[in-house]
Formats: C-alpha cells, structure tokens, sequence
C-alpha cells in the first residue's frame, strides 16, 4: 500500500473540506492521519506483532519524548473477533427463496453512483459529504425507482444484494450468503458495526485526542477556510449541482 489521500469534499467541484491520509506500515499495519498545511504529524499507526493486533498514536508536537506516544492498546485477532461477531452473528437468515425483494433501477442506481466515494488521479479517495448524509427513499410502490424480485433471483443477479420488507414494516439491505441463507441487516446495525471495528483499531481514540489536544488548532483551521471562501464556494457549487 502507497500513501493515499482520503477528501471529505462537497458540491459539484467536489471543494475538499478535510484532508486525511492513509500509508502502509510495518508488519502488514497502516498510517492514518490528519492533513493540513501548517498542521502537526499526529497519527495513528495500526499494525501486528507477537500474535496481537496492536494501536498506538503518536503526537510529535508533543514537548515531552514521553508524551510523543499518548495511547497504545494490544488486543488479540479472537478478540477483535469475537467483538465483531457479537454484533453479526444474527444476520445470516433462513429465507424463503420466493420472498419479495427490490432492486435499485439503472436510473437510481446511476444517480446514487454520482455522490458514491471514487478514487480519483493519484489514489485521492474523495467522499462526498452528500454520499454522508444522503438517505435512500425507499419507495418501494415506485416502479420508475424499483424492480420487485425474489431472493432467488437476487442471487443469480447482479447487484447481488437489495431491500426485503419484513413484518412490521422494517426494511433491511439483504444479500445472498449461502444456500438458502442470506445476510440480512438494517442501518443502525451496520453504523454498529462500523463503528465498533473502529473503537476497536483506535480510531475513536485518535480523534478523541486530536480534539482534547488540538482541538483549537483544529478549529483556526476551519476558522480559515472560512475566510478564505472554501466552504462557500462549495455551498454555491452545491446549490448548482442541485438544480
């Protein structure tokens, strides 16, 4: 793995709003951390050693040698697991092949595509922050937005995954697993999931420390970008991108 850059960017023009960046490591681990002009190297490095998956970060605007490593944690690969599997393992299903499900249409499909994260010239991975905070209209009735299939059809399809409508009205991405089983799982448990692996590698921490530490500096940062017209470039370049 080369460095790379990973853009939380807005609008049309794609205006880059944060910068962060990612960089291979010794041991099969990985750099991760903050960039901005003018900003101190703070990251956070991810990496294996003696059978244990181990984080730490470190500070080097830290005045003390002492202080350069606030945070290290070892844990094992069982229990990063274990972790994991505690918030999956209800998610593989026993489904009827003959349930109804819906698919995206090209249109929708296309649309979607449009504000998705891409990698761009330079392996700069740019995350639109209308992909953030977009949410699907689940519309189901709207034959112009939605194919109705089967799970049995899913499986033989490209995209290979959909939306299944289960009693009570909940909706959940579902995904073929094995034979008559299928991943199925809504919203809220995949940000779970996400978001335990991230506790769990350190990355809640790493910001946690950014802000507790460099929380000002950070936002003199932003205070910038302000002044300097960034963000409402991006709002205008949003707005025309809307209509």
């Amino acid at each position: 793995m080369k460095s790379s850059r990973i853009v939380f960017c807005l609008g049309k023009k794609r205006i880059p709003l944060v910068r962060l960046y990612l960089s291979q490591a010794r041991d099969d681990g990985f750099h991760f951390g903050y960039v901005e002009e003018g900003f101190p190297n703070i990251h956070l490095t991810v990496f294996k050693k003696n059978g244990k998956i181990c984080s730490h970060i470190r500070d080097d605007a830290a005045q003390v040698k002492e202080s350069k490593y606030p945070w290290s944690q070892h844990i094992t690969p069982d229990l990063f697991d274990d972790h994991l599997s505690r918030i999956t393992r209800k998610w593989t299903r026993q489904m009827d092949g003959k349930t109804r499900c819906y698919v995206m249409k090209p249109a929708l499909a296309k649309k979607l595509k449009r504000i998705s994260p891409a990698i761009t010239e330079g392996d700069t991975l740019q995350i639109p922050m209308e992909f953030v905070v977009a949410k699907v209209r689940l519309d189901f009735q709207n034959k112009r937005r939605w194919i109705r299939t089967t799970l049995k059809e899913l499986s033989s399809t490209p995209p290979y995954s959909g939306y299944v409508a289960l009693k009570g009205g909940v909706v959940k991405t579902v995904i073929p697993a094995e034979e008559g089983k299928y991943l199925c799982f809504g919203p809220r448990q995949y940000s779970r999931l996400m978001n335990e692996q991230s506790r769990l590698l350190g990355f809640d921490m790493y910001f946690d420390y950014l802000m507790l530490k460099h929380g000002e500096l950070v936002s003199d940062l932003a205070e910038k970008k302000l002044k300097s017209g960034v963000l409402d470039e991006a709002l205008v370049s949003q707005g025309t991108n809307r209509r």
